[in-house]
């Protein structure tokens, strides 16, 4: 698994891959409980359940939260895109792009509705 999160990463180039390096950074300062894990073709993060997926598109990546519908309500930056039945995704074409408060923000949110569906 390892070797295929390695790829993921080493496949981006140039302002993507800054951004995701930044993005993984920000999640482990987070918790150490957050597990990389790699799924459907990219790594993915869990805490007590999936937190988000980081996506490669053409000319960005997005960073999709699984419980992202349940998220709008806490996402007062606005940042989550998105009409799919549970998911929302940030849109992110540089590491600039990157409102490390707000992304910060909004994965401790997500570990919260984890940890309390956990407990439900």
């Amino acid at each position: 698994m390892e070797d295929q999160i390695s790829s993921f990463y080493n496949q981006l180039e140039g302002e993507l891959k800054e951004a995701a390096l930044e993005i993984r950074e920000v999640t482990f300062g987070i918790s150490p409980e957050i597990v990389e894990e790699y799924k459907w073709s990219m790594p993915h993060y869990s805490y007590k359940g999936l937190l988000f997926g980081l996506m490669k598109a053409k000319d960005h990546l997005n960073i999709s939260f699984h419980r992202g519908v349940e998220l709008l309500a806490y996402d007062e930056d606005k940042l989550l895109t998105g009409k799919g039945k549970e998911l929302r995704h940030i849109v992110i074409k540089r590491k600039q792009d990157i409102d490390l408060k707000a992304l910060k923000k909004l994965i401790i949110k997500a570990m919260e509705l984890n940890e309390k569906q956990k407990t439900d």
